[in-house]
């Protein structure tokens, strides 16, 4: 019985050129021929490429080390001479040429690897999906009938179960978390956000006879345990292994996995970057590009804001930047692109500075930039310095749910580059019978968190929740305070009353605090839907809310649906500096 892990390598890798720098000069090559093994010098690469089904190629991986500091405490100390005395680190692969059905017929390289062999392979020579595909294939496809079993009694298909999965949560925070259960469960039994969330690994029983000797898990790579006698056998489960990772059994009850991919293929991300730059070079007003302010460069709880946007080889407050637009960078761009490399100004840093000037941190365009990209059939999207692969139909329905949120047609005033602390004030002070500064003032009922019930009140009686273009991880929070907000005032009368308190404590006339006060109750009674309001403030020149990063697109939806289930009506503003 071995553990057996096992890696697909990309069509352009070999045996020869899949090993990282480190380890390639302590990796020796060989073929597997007529049971013998054959060194494979420098000069046999051209047998590599001109592989045939069923070749096995050999790898050994020989390093020397140095002892770890407590194996060299433990022999001193317990006086075990012989403790520890073997130095060397030892790791094998072994590589199986096996036809893909996907690539016509062309042979892929399958690499089982041993020891310290698996952490020697390139990233960039793998295939990233190969071993989550394989799974969750092997988790939904059918038990061989008895008569083609053999052995096997004929069992009815069941629905997916899975013991583990690894996912990227994209909202509020972008982390890496994972969930493992004591026995196979369903799918709904892990706290995975179906529509946002990036799978990166499973685990489970497979549902293939070759392959339910153990618990698979799938990722970059393939693992689980098996009887192997011999090298043909490894060549065997290469077969299956390729087979299932290149069918789509999954999709019946896995195509959520698909909606949003992490991009990771090298040579694509190169082609995206360009495509990207001379997107920007030529229309720096697309609907289809934005720029968005990095606010999570800023730590939880710190009291401060983006201000003042600093370019390369500007000093001080720079040219007084207080808004990141797509034509600023269209400019940066097109300064700094050559013939060799026309996306390098992607790469340049930006530095932000809060009011007083002082630094908040730096981000490079690229991670300051929300894009759709188009390629023949398939859809991307750039974000937070990574490229995505998309499923169309999953976008459309989010934007087409989103389009579904009326455009709110309060007068608000228009946007000069000022915080959000800043520009509230400013609307409440400048314009006191249309608005109600209630910014950072909490609801706060007993044994509960304190919640902001808006940033400001219309004398319509809306509620407007006020945010720069940002990050979706920021957004995010946004989202949830509307919803939360709305929540609390929709089971809690005390609620209610604070927030009429605090509105009578700031409001500039009794006539506005009557209007509202008349709004909010027939809202309280079930009368009428009251107005909430995401409204966002940025250059929204040429754009749409379809423009967010569509993280946040996806978060809004969510949370508006939420807010409109609880009774109120949820509206969009884009309030622009132009």
């Amino acid at each position: 019985m071995l553990s057996l892990n096992g890696f697909l390598l990309r069509s352009d890798a070999t045996p020869a050129n899949a090993w990282t720098d480190s380890a390639s000069e302590d990796v020796k090559i060989f073929s597997w021929e007529k049971g013998q093994l054959a060194v494979l010098g420098p000069d046999d690469a051209e047998i590599l490429e001109a592989a045939e089904t069923g070749d096995i190629i050999v790898a050994i991986v020989r390093r020397f080390s140095a002892a770890p500091s407590w194996t060299i405490f433990i022999r001193e100390a317990f006086d075990l001479a012989e403790f520890g005395s073997g130095r060397e680190s030892l790791g094998a692969a072994v590589f199986c040429a096996v036809p893909s059905a996907v690539d016509n017929g062309a042979i892929r390289w399958v690499a089982w690897t041993f020891g310290s062999a698996g952490h020697a392979l390139r990233r960039s020579a793998q295939d990233p999906r190969f071993g989550l595909l394989a799974v969750l294939n092997l988790m939904v496809v059918p038990l061989l009938k008895a008569e083609e079993a053999g052995l096997l009694q004929p069992q009815r298909r069941r629905g997916p179960q899975l013991r583990e999965m690894r996912y990227r949560t994209t909202a509020p925070y972008v982390q890496q978390t994972g969930h493992r259960a004591a026995r196979d469960i369903p799918v709904d039994g892990f706290r995975v956000d179906q529509t946002s969330d990036l799978v990166a690994a499973v685990g489970g029983t497979g549902a293939d006879p070759a392959l339910t000797t153990s618990t698979l898990l799938g990722g970059r790579s393939l693992r689980f345990r098996a009887w192997v006698n011999s090298p043909e056998e490894l060549s065997e489960l290469a077969s299956i292994a390729l087979e299932r990772s290149s069918a789509t059994e999954y999709k019946e009850m896995f195509s959520w996995i698909d909606n949003i991919r992490l991009v990771d293929d090298p040579g694509v991300t190169r082609d995206l970057r360009a495509q990207l730059a001379g997107e920007i070079l030529a229309n720096p007003d697309s609907a289809m590009i934005d720029a968005i302010l990095p606010d999570d460069l800023i730590e939880t709880g710190e009291d401060r804001s983006i201000r003042y946007i600093v370019f390369p080889r500007e000093r001080g407050t720079g040219q007084g930047n207080v808004t990141l637009t797509m034509a600023a960078i269209a400019r940066l761009l097109d300064q700094t692109r050559d013939v060799d490399a026309g996306d390098a100004g992607l790469d340049a840093d930006l530095r932000f500075l809060d009011e007083s000037r002082e630094p908040i941190g730096k981000a490079t365009v690229l991670e300051c930039i929300s894009a759709t990209l188009r390629r023949g059939d398939a859809e991307f999207i750039a974000y937070d310095g990574d490229f995505y692969a998309v499923n169309h139909s999953f976008v459309s329905r989010i934007d087409a749910e989103l389009s579904k949120i009326s455009l709110s047609g309060l007068p608000y005033p228009r946007y000069g580059g000022e915080t959000e602390p800043d520009y509230n004030k400013a609307a409440a002070r400048d314009h006191p019978d249309e608005f109600v500064l209630l910014d950072r003032a909490l609801i706060e009922l007993p044994d509960e968190h304190g919640v902001e019930a808006a940033d400001l009140v219309c004398s319509s009686g809306a509620l407007i929740h006020v945010k720069r273009k940002g990050k979706s991880s920021v957004l995010s929070h946004l989202f949830l305070q509307v919803a939360n907000s709305c929540e609390l005032l929709r089971r809690s009368t005390p609620a209610w009353q604070q927030l009429s308190m605090l509105i009578r404590e700031r409001a500039a006339s009794d006539p506005v605090i009557a209007a509202i006060e008349a709004a909010h109750a027939a809202a309280r009674n079930r009368e009428s839907e009251l107005e909430v309001a995401f409204a966002f403030l940025g250059d929204w020149s040429g754009k749409t809310i379809t423009s967010l990063p569509l993280f946040s697109r996806i978060s809004m939806v969510n949370e508006a649906r939420r807010v409109s289930n609880l009774g109120f009506r949820p509206t969009v503003a884009l309030i622009s500096t132009r």
